[in-house]
């Protein structure tokens, strides 16, 4: 089964594509990249917490915020929240200006 990502050259395609479906993946990865801003979220500086640890594996990073939200200031999770909230009605409700197919020719290598 072909990757479903579409690509230019045949270097940029990844050895294995996963086994989730294509509709999944964007889930997944927005899930991720989420998470990482869990500490901007909070309001927590990994610098100033002095028992905070590094780690290599996604998961723990984002046990040790999670273990550390003691320290969150009341106003960050809330800003964090409505400015949120914006951006969700943007990508829902608002929309666009500009065909996606427009931009879509734009960005694809020649």
């Amino acid at each position: 089964m072909p990757c479903p990502w579409p690509s230019s050259k045949i270097q940029d395609l990844p050895a294995d594509c996963g086994s989730h479906p294509p509709q999944t993946r964007p889930r997944s990865i927005g899930t991720i990249i989420a998470l990482n801003q869990l500490n901007f979220a909070l309001g927590l500086n990994p610098d100033a917490i002095p028992d905070w640890k590094s780690h290599a594996h996604f998961y723990e990073r984002v046990y040790e915020s999670l273990s550390h939200a003691d320290h969150t200031k009341v106003w960050n999770p809330v800003i964090f929240l409505i400015n949120m909230a914006g951006l969700v009605y943007l990508v829902k409700f608002a929309p666009p200006k500009v065909p996606l197919p427009a931009i879509q020719r734009r960005v694809q290598p020649r």
